[in-house]
């Protein structure tokens, strides 16, 4: 990973720090992470993202990104994962689902067949009457805080922090 910025200027110097290096105002500062062992590396604006040692536009794509992991199936359910945003309760109970899959027969294929499952078994839930109304009472809460402020009692007693 790199951070990329436009340079705008040498800081003002002070009397005891080192020279740094002159730049041109809008050259650009690459810095990539201290990790990665890369150093830091000025391009001026007009050729920046044109010579061979400036940093390619896209990033190339890995073609095998799951090399790091133990299986390519290890990867692909912890990206899965990773995109549905699963709790690490979740996480560890779709795990376990996988090690029971190998003992006991999974039938579900897809995701009709879980929709066509619960409404299958539906008639052993409990039953939710959708045509119900409530009467509901609201008032305007720009309206009540308005009455407040005027009101010579409480009015008096906001505190405005900005």
């Amino acid at each position: 990973m790199f951070s990329t910025y436009v340079y705008t200027g040498d800081p003002p110097s002070s009397g005891t720090a080192s020279p740094a290096p002159q730049h041109d105002i809008d050259d650009i500062k690459v810095e990539y992470h201290p990790s990665s062992g890369i150093p830091t590396k000025v391009y001026h604006f007009e050729d920046y993202g044109r010579g061979p040692g400036a940093p390619p536009a896209v990033p190339e794509a890995d073609p095998m990104p799951w090399q790091l992991f133990r299986t390519c199936i290890n990867f692909e359910v912890a990206e899965l994962t990773h995109d549905a945003g699963l709790s690490h309760e979740q996480l560890d109970r779709l795990i376990h689902l996988f090690h029971r899959s190998r003992i006991e027969l999974f039938t579900l294929k897809n995701c009709k067949d879980v929709r066509d499952m619960w409404d299958a078994v539906s008639f052993k839930m409990t039953p939710v009457c959708v045509n119900q109304t409530f009467p509901l009472f609201h008032h305007s809460l720009w309206d009540w805080v308005t009455n407040l402020l005027h009101d010579p009692q409480v009015g008096l007693n906001f505190v405005l922090n900005v």
